[in-house]
């Protein structure tokens, strides 16, 4: 055959190739039009909406790492041939496409045409991973393949010139780092490629690659190129970048061997389809490296530098793609695609394998024969990877149901999960979907957030639960699909009213470790809290009141990573027998506010409702802790239900907008729902305190800290008035009342503003009422004006600004003096009992004061009790002294008991860990502070003696402070307390 017959055959056969290439590719996206994966609806809602230009997204919604490049030729697809799942899977095809012919160019630069050709049939099809890959929309893996490939391929050109001492001009370098900049934006996956390529040129030019033609274009050509990628990063505080904390986290022989062992395997194939398939294809891939390994010698011995360039590219590209997938999460992933660069490294060892062959005697046929089982495998694999999931058909039909029920009952959208994102595409955005636990495209978390109804698909997040806990109704529609069973919707909230329990009818509360805790608990203020670790079951907070009450209702303010994960609540009726008032359930984060309920959020709250029952005492108690956490409560409520009949907050929003804009006010802190209706019906023209991470970066809106302006109203719902009076009136506040539908708003009205208001009040809003946060200085204050009342004879005001001060810090001692001395004053024996009992718990039980060496002083403790068997814990409360110039959270106390000359138990802690450094920091007069620990003791425990042994080291230094004080210390400076604490024997059972 000659040479011109013989370039127009091969010539033949690549335009067949790719015109199989082609229908492979377009068969697949159309078998696949009915996908329902939620990346792919990712992908097809970005070109939708860069295609009708509603956004220009540069990364992949809610992956501030995976480039939209594209989406953006699925965008070109969509305005060519309409929005469809076909034309959403064609658009990737189109990209999987373009990777055949450049990678026969790299081939046929590495090997020769008829490698090239043998390795673009090896990529017809091609292993399952690639070939699903090839037209199925996941985020940009078919570009990556595109861009890996070329930037390998103009790489090894290039070099390949250079050392032919043909110098490249700086507009091809331009166009490698062009290429590799697109590359960079589209995935970060490309980095094994980028290293590979800079490695290869070090490795070849030297010192040559450090001039101006090369450095300047290439580099140039990567900013033009990732300029997407950057802008965005400079302007949200280069949050692309948390993906290099996934580096490390994978051992790295255990990397290695997930690599070599199960990703490579299941990438080639080589772990599906039958035995007799399996072993001849591990056959063939061994005889294809062993046929390279050969021609590298070869290539390098004859000083073909194409080939072994070409070559050396390949391998060092599978060893930099082991080592840097060997080091990253993305190892744990029980999946190949984050190897699929290296598909077309394999297809080329194929093709040179092939190519060899050819050569031989025979060798067409022979070729033709060991290409069979690729062949025949892609065959398989299109038969089995080609068509779509017969359920995705059944999902989609199952998605026009919930089109037809959604319209008929005129639902505006929905929460559910991740996986069921594909809905917003499928439905054409007839109805926002949105994950519930924060939503990857950010307008439909705040759409379905000011909706004053919304509903939740499948049960998600247990909003039944709401519904049996919190009482309120909602509806059920059974979808009877599988994918969608059902959707809860028409929601009403609790019909009844509440009235608060006043902390006054409180006797006390208590926990399970017999801790008093009702000042902190009832003081509202949010720096105040009580908290147990999460190590044990069966812990409990107990409340008991005065007299018996109807309760109701119960509301704690808690952290959301600190709730009690399973709880039952407990109330004790008239005969004294604890009944249960709610069976245990898991927590559910829903809370209802407004005509709807919300999940979590900034202003999440812990609610629960039963119906009215007549106790003595409650008793919510935590019966599991499945993930170790602890139980922290900062506020505590008790409600009994109110026979006033109010109008609801939904029917009471227009009179609320006709007296704000009235009234003149810009800055209003009010609940969730309000919050987001008034947003939404003054569009953003009054600020409210909005959910930050739903509305952060896209509005203005109020934070947690209060700060009050001459335009500032406060709007609380009835029952949460009181303590709001009380604040103003002791702050010689005097803001107006307006009693709107369920609401009371407070405003300054004209001439009661003064400039002192202005200053910061150290409040905290959380949501449904303010509350104050420590702040001794204001406590300090309050204690100065309390003082000039007394002095004019208003004992009773005085009391009530220094009740005040002492929630702005509950244990501020001159506040609890001079509070003590006014109820004596006004014969109130019982209240200043009370207050003397705080002052006697401020005072530790054994006086053991140490002085160190930075001016820390440790005054002693107080423990629960002196004895206590293996396995009980012993309460211990820590008292100190510490200067304002000093740091606590820079020095840790180490304590041991001690038994002869063991150590059984250590508490070594930061020393006042749990206290915010400010409290430290503003001290108007010194103030004492009081740590508690709880300490077990094993339950290997010796009997006897325990001696406690104590002393502070420096964080930074490692080093022990010096100590002086009235007991014994020693040369390694630890002192001893001359204190006995006796362990008993453990009780036989």
């Amino acid at each position: 055959m000659n040479t011109r017959r013989k370039r127009l055959y091969c010539y033949g056969i690549f335009v067949l190739f790719m015109f199989l290439g082609a229908a492979t590719r377009i068969y697949g996206a159309w078998d696949n039009r009915y996908t329902v994966h939620s990346d792919a609806g990712i992908v097809g809602l970005m070109a939708k909406h860069i295609s009708e230009a509603k956004d220009f997204p540069v990364f992949f919604y809610g992956q501030a790492y995976m480039g939209s490049l594209e989406a953006y030729v699925t965008a070109g697809v969509f305005l060519l041939f309409g929005i469809s799942g076909f034309t959403l899977c064609l658009g990737t095809a189109v990209c999987g496409f373009f990777m055949l012919p450049l990678l026969y160019l790299w081939a046929k630069d590495a090997a020769g045409k008829t490698a090239a050709l043998a390795a673009t049939a090896y990529c017809l099809v091609g292993p399952a991973h690639f070939f699903v890959f090839s037209f199925n929309p996941r985020g940009g893996y078919m570009l990556t393949l595109c861009f890996s490939v070329t930037i390998l391929f103009l790489t090894c050109r290039y070099l390949f010139s250079e050392i032919q001492q043909n110098k490249v001009t700086a507009f091809k370098y331009a166009i490698l780092g062009c290429v590799a900049g697109l590359a960079w934006w589209t995935n970060q996956l490309i980095t094994s490629t980028l290293l590979t390529s800079a490695i290869l040129f070090l490795a070849v030019l030297n010192r040559r690659l450090f001039c101006l033609r090369i450095l300047v274009p290439v580099f140039s050509g990567f900013i033009a190129g990732s300029l997407p990628f950057w802008l965005w990063n400079y302007q949200n505080d280069w949050g692309t970048f948390a993906f290099l904390k996934s580096f490390g986290r994978t051992e790295f022989l255990k990397g290695l061997e997930l690599f070599y062992v199960e990703r490579i395997p299941s990438l080639l194939d080589l772990t599906w389809g039958s035995s007799l398939m399996r072993w001849m294809l591990l056959v063939l891939y061994v005889a294809v490296l062993v046929v390279f390994t050969r021609q590298m010698f070869k290539w390098i011995k004859t000083g073909c530098s194409r080939k072994w360039l070409n070559g050396a590219a390949i391998i060092l590209f599978v060893l930099v793609s082991s080592l840097v997938f060997c080091r990253s999460h993305f190892a744990l992933f029980r999946t190949p695609k984050y190897l699929l660069t290296l598909a077309p490294a394999f297809a080329i060892l194929v093709g040179i394998f092939i190519s060899e062959i050819v050569k031989k005697r025979k060798g067409i046929l022979a070729a033709f024969m060991l290409m069979l089982p690729f062949l025949y495998h892609q065959v398989d694999c299109f038969i089995r990877y080609g068509k779509a999931d017969p359920a995705e058909k059944s999902q989609q039909q199952e998605a026009v149901e919930l089109d037809r029920f959604f319209y008929a009952n005129r639902i505006p959208g929905a929460y559910d999960l991740y996986g069921k994102h594909s809905l917003n595409f499928l439905l054409k955005e007839k109805y926002c979907f949105s994950d519930i636990r924060g939503d990857r495209y950010a307008p439909y978390n705040r759409f379905n957030e000011i909706q004053d109804s919304v509903s939740v698909l499948n049960d998600n997040a247990g909003i039944s639960q709401l519904t049996l806990y919190a009482k309120g109704k909602s509806a059920c529609h059974n979808l009877g699909g599988v994918w969608l069973k059902s959707v809860y919707h028409d929601f009403k909230p609790p019909a009844e009213g509440l009235h608060e329990i006043p902390v006054r009818e409180i006797r006390s509360i208590t926990d399970s470790g017999g801790e008093a805790v009702t000042s902190v608990l009832t003081d509202c203020n949010v720096d105040t809290f009580w908290e147990v670790s999460g190590n044990r079951e069966n812990e409990w907070i107990e409340i008991e009141f005065e007299y018996p009450v109807p309760a109701s209702a119960l509301r704690l303010l808690c952290p959301l990573e600190k709730v009690p994960q399973y709880w039952e609540l407990m109330g004790k009726n008239s005969d004294g027998e604890w009944i249960v008032l709610m069976k245990e359930s898991i927590i559910y984060y829903y809370f209802w506010n407004g005509p709807r309920p919300y999940w979590k959020g900034r202003h999440f709250r812990f609610e629960c409702r039963w119906d009215p029952q007549t106790v003595s005492a409650l008793r919510l108690i935590r019966t599991k802790t499945p993930r170790n956490m602890p139980w922290q409560i900062r506020e505590l409520q008790v409600f009994s239900p109110s026979n006033e009949t109010v109008l609801s907050e939904k029917d009471a929003l227009p009179e609320l907008l006709q007296i704000l804009s009235r009234n003149k006010i810009k800055h209003l802190y009010c609940d969730r729902w309000v919050a987001n209706a008034v947003y939404r019906e003054t569009k953003g023209n009054i600020l409210t305190p909005l959910d930050e991470e739903i509305f952060d970066r896209v509005i203005p809106f109020l934070s947690s800290d209060i700060r009050f302006s001459p335009d500032t109203g406060v709007l609380l719902r009835k029952e949460e008035t009181d303590f709001c009076r009380q604040y103003f009136k002791a702050a010689g506040f005097s803001m107006r009342e307006t009693s709107i539908g369920p609401w009371i708003l407070f405003d300054f009205s004209p001439g009661s503003w003064k400039m002192e208001f202005e200053k910061n009040q150290n409040l905290y809003w959380a949501g449904y009422r303010f509350l104050l946060k420590e702040n001794p200085e204001e406590a300090d204050r309050k204690v100065r004006r309390a003082q000039s009342m007394l002095k004019k004879g208003l004992i009773h005001e005085a009391a009530e600004v220094l009740q005040m001060a002492l929630k702005h810090s509950a244990l501020y001692q001159p506040a609890l003096i001079l509070l003590k001395e006014t109820f004596i004053s006004e014969k109130s024996f019982k209240e200043a009992e009370k207050i003397q009992s705080i002052l006697n718990s401020m005072v530790p039980q054994f006086k053991y004061p140490l002085l160190f060496q930075d001016g820390i002083i440790f005054l002693g403790l107080t423990m629960d009790k002196m004895t206590a068997a293996p396995g009980e814990d012993v309460i211990v409360n820590y008292f100190w002294h510490v200067p304002v110039d000093v740091v606590p959270s820079e020095y840790t106390m180490f304590i041991h008991f001690k038994h002869g000359n063991d150590s059984i138990v250590q508490d070594d802690h930061t020393v006042l860990e749990k206290i915010p450094a400010d409290h430290v920091r503003i001290q108007p007069v010194r103030k004492t502070f009081m740590e508690k620990r709880r300490i077990t003791f094993p339950m290997n425990s010796p009997s006897g003696d325990y001696r406690l042994q104590l002393g502070l080291f420096v964080n930074k230094t490692g080093r022990r402070q010096e100590v002086r004080g009235t007991v014994p210390v020693n040369n390694e400076r630890v002192a001893t307390l001359p204190l006995v604490f006796k362990v008993n024997e453990r009780k036989q059972h």
